[in-house]
């Protein structure tokens, strides 16, 4: 794994592997939340043959995403935060970032 993902706050699994519709070439998109000063990046890796993606972000990172992702009317990260599957959960970070996450869905969907 790449250096800094074993410190992460939290760990979400998403996409169709999360929602029971993976197939056998489906790649792993997996949201980790680092704390300040820690990783920050996208980065794609192999793991027992199958393609993982991994976004990668600190607090204030996610909450950057989140509120450019509101102003163009995208969600595919909150998607991600809202829907995936907890991996790691350090102190209800997991949580925290969900409940951003579907705050800022909310203002997406608005007419």
């Amino acid at each position: 794994m790449p250096r800094g993902i074993d410190e992460a706050l939290s760990a979400i699994l998403a996409s169709s592997p999360a929602s029971g519709n993976a197939t056998a070439s489906s790649d792993l998109d997996i949201v980790v939340l680092t704390e300040e000063g820690g990783l920050a990046c996208r980065e794609t890796i192999r793991f027992e043959e199958r393609v993982v993606e991994l976004f990668v972000h600190t607090r204030t990172g996610l909450l950057e995403h989140f509120d450019a992702d509101v102003a163009t009317r995208r969600a595919v990260l909150q998607n991600m935060y809202a829907s995936g599957f907890v991996l790691i959960d350090t102190d209800g970070e997991a949580g925290r970032a969900r409940a951003l996450a579907e705050a800022a869905l909310a203002k997406v969907r608005l007419p």
